[in-house]
């Protein structure tokens, strides 16, 4: 998953960049996350997707993801959210 991540990350900053498509983009942040989804829930991550803008406006992404770790009995290192 990090290699696929970084090589991802590489050819569309190259991208971006070339075709000036986000002026402002210098690059992309240092870390990721990953996470799986059964089929069964497509339409409810595609409903997600749709209205994050709305969705992040009512609760940050770290929240977010800080929640989703929690409710999921994930250990982390709040140094990696910040």
């Amino acid at each position: 998953m990090a290699n696929l991540v970084k090589d991802i990350k590489l050819v569309t900053s190259k991208m971006i960049k070339e075709h000036n498509l986000f002026p402002d983009f210098i690059s992309w942040q240092v870390g990721y996350s990953a996470f799986s989804y059964s089929i069964e829930v497509r339409e409810n991550l595609v409903r997600y997707a749709q209205n994050k803008e709305v969705h992040h406006g009512e609760i940050s992404s770290i929240d977010e993801m800080r929640r989703m770790l929690i409710e999921n009995d994930v250990d982390f290192d709040l140094e990696y959210l910040e």
